[in-house]
């Protein structure tokens, strides 16, 4: 359908169209004109991919000097996937409607070496820093010259974790043996070739001015947005001592302040962003607008409520002193397993801790159990089953 959004005629792949689907593109056609940042909320599962990719592909083609490229982030490879599949549907439609071929745009999908490699062997490898390592070394000096990696990912913990790093002892003396080599390697130069060192060094000089290599990042250990935190024994051994050097980001705004000065409207957009004043105070910038939006529902589908105590009338707390404590736990599982075994389809569990997960041994005799782990590609893997099992969620 076609529909007409303060001025700007809006291609809509879909027969029907939301009240909250038809605000959410007013508001952020709204931010666009006024040039500044945005904060927008719309719940899960009400359209908001297919409404923002709809408006900005709309509004690139109304004001192509105003907007000239448009660059969506997502932390999860599921997520960048629907949002290809939207962007196929807008371009069939836009070939449909005005018998060109698609919107105009080119559209390109970038993700990391662990999820796009195609050397088998290499996606073996096992966490994402091994796969990228691999690949560096099976890609030839000139392409590496030549290609120079700059990746941008929001939202703030994510901000964290890009400026956070983690030294151990092996990595220490992975470093300190490296070192040793190379010193080795420049005696032996020094002793061969001393002009080829001296051009090395000039090259390795200009490398780094090239990557504006600046005070403020020399200083990252002395700014109070950092903290170092020791730990002096193995995460899986308490016993064993392997002390671990954790350099940890504290402030989330100092990874993205980049991105919100280069570019000129950044919408933070997601399900659950309340209370929206928070995001801007976290990551430090001023919104030019903010919405949230509710969903439109045809009859009351949702009731809240609260278990205070369980069957032996022992309090439910997610307390840390409680976390422990075996009738807590206990009357936890209980409630989950009884309802479990009542209510007809799928549940959604949030445990307070994963102390709670042994307890999932009762709930597989009545249902499926997908969990999410720590690992971005399980978790991934287990939502692309669980929508397998579950084509209705």
């Amino acid at each position: 359908m076609k529909i007409n959004i303060d001025g700007i005629l809006v291609y809509f792949p879909y027969e029907y169209i939301y009240p909250e689907q038809y605000h959410y593109m007013l508001e952020l056609k709204r931010t666009l004109d006024a040039k500044g940042h945005g904060v927008l909320e719309m719940p899960s599962g009400t359209g908001k991919t297919v409404s923002l990719l709809s408006l900005v592909v709309a509004y690139m083609k109304a004001r192509p000097s105003a907007v000239e490229k448009f660059i969506y982030c997502s932390r999860t490879v599921p997520e960048i996937e629907k949002v290809v599949e939207e962007l196929k549907l807008l371009h069939k439609y836009y070939s449909t409607e005005t018998n060109d071929e698609g919107c105009g745009l080119l559209g390109v999908v970038l993700s990391s070496r662990k999820n796009l490699c195609i050397e088998r062997d290499v996606r073996r490898s096992g966490d994402g820093a091994a796969v990228d390592a691999a690949c560096f070394r099976l890609t030839a000096s000139f392409v590496r010259k030549k290609h120079a990696a700059d990746a941008s990912i929001p939202c703030y913990n994510v901000c964290i974790e890009s400026m956070s790093c983690v030294l151990s002892r092996r990595s220490l003396e992975k470093a300190t043996s490296s070192l040793n080599k190379l010193a080795e390697r420049v005696s032996d130069v020094k002793q061969n070739n001393a002009e080829r060192l001296k051009d090395e060094y000039k090259r390795l000089v200009e490398g780094l001015r090239q990557a504006q290599v600046s005070k403020d990042t020399d200083q990252v250990l002395a700014n109070p947005s950092f903290c170092l935190i020791i730990e002096p024994f193995e995460e899986r051994s308490p016993t064993v001592i392997n002390p671990v050097l954790y350099f940890q980001c504290m402030d989330a705004s100092l990874p993205i302040r980049p991105i919100f000065a280069r570019f000129v409207s950044v919408i933070i957009t997601s399900g659950t962003l309340s209370p929206l004043e928070m995001y801007p105070r976290i990551l430090d910038f001023h919104p030019v607008n903010t919405a949230s939006f509710t969903m439109t529902l045809a009859r009351n589908c949702v009731l809240p409520m609260i278990v205070s105590k369980g069957n032996d009338q022992v309090p439910m707390t997610t307390k840390f002193e409680s976390r422990e404590d075996m009738a807590v736990v206990r009357n936890y599982g209980h409630l989950l397993a009884q309802l479990s075994a009542v209510v007809p389809d799928g549940i959604v569990a949030f445990f307070p801790s994963y102390h709670y997960l042994h307890l999932i041994e009762q709930i597989q005799r009545h249902k499926l159990l997908f969990v999410e782990t720590q690992d971005a590609e399980e978790t991934s893997l287990a939502l692309a089953a669980y929508h397998r099992v579950s084509p209705k969620v």
